[in-house]
């Protein structure tokens, strides 16, 4: 069975708070992942994504990642949320449908479920809009089977790469265009606005 990894390009668009903390500014640069193949160097490299999954024994060959594993971040964007949480909540409350689709609902006893069999993690998200002015805040849960989130700044994306002596030049294309959007945007917005979210399943 293969290892999958998930990745989104997201952009803090604000410019009077400090980067990644207003949940209204922080969106993805695509409505859906980045597509890979099966490079599990680059996956190891990035967030242990394979090796993670290895019996102790089998991972004395396969280097740790620069920067381990950093969880979900928060608050994230709303495209990233709606990929790997489900939210939480009974069938006649359900949330806006703008705000949240009903196929990424979870009833509270489900939740619970996965909570203690499922290793899922707890998070909460904010619905700013189609709502009253303060909002409303979510209960969400991770989707059963996901792990090692975690989020780069494009200069940790390259170092991380680097100590696992990986070259892009030597990698499918198509982490090369993901580098160079991050560049572009990091170029227009800042280096600490823009980042890599990514996990594995």
């Amino acid at each position: 069975m293969g290892t999958y990894l998930s990745a989104f390009i997201e952009v803090d668009h604000g410019d009077r708070s400090p980067p990644f903390s207003d949940p209204e500014q922080i969106y993805s640069l695509t409505e859906g992942s980045f597509s890979f193949g099966w490079e599990y160097d680059v996956f190891d490299a990035l967030a242990a994504g394979r090796s993670s999954t290895y019996a102790p024994e089998d991972r004395e060959d396969h280097p740790e990642p620069l920067f381990a594993p950093r969880g979900m971040p928060s608050p994230q964007s709303l495209t990233v949320a709606q990929d790997f949480f489900f939210l939480i909540a009974d069938r006649g409350r359900p949330p806006d449908r703008y705000f949240w689709p009903a196929h990424r609902c979870v009833e509270p006893h489900v939740a619970e479920e996965w909570a203690s069999s499922q290793k899922c993690v707890r998070s909460e998200v904010l619905q700013w809009f189609n709502c009253q002015p303060e909002g409303i805040v979510w209960p969400v849960i991770s989707e059963p089977g996901l792990y090692n989130a975690s989020w780069l700044l494009l200069h940790e994306f390259d170092a991380a790469l680097e100590h696992h002596g990986l070259q892009l030049a030597t990698q499918p294309v198509e982490y090369t265009i993901l580098r160079t959007a991050m560049s572009l945007l990091a170029d227009k917005r800042g280096a600490e606005r823009v980042r890599l979210v990514l996990w594995f399943s």
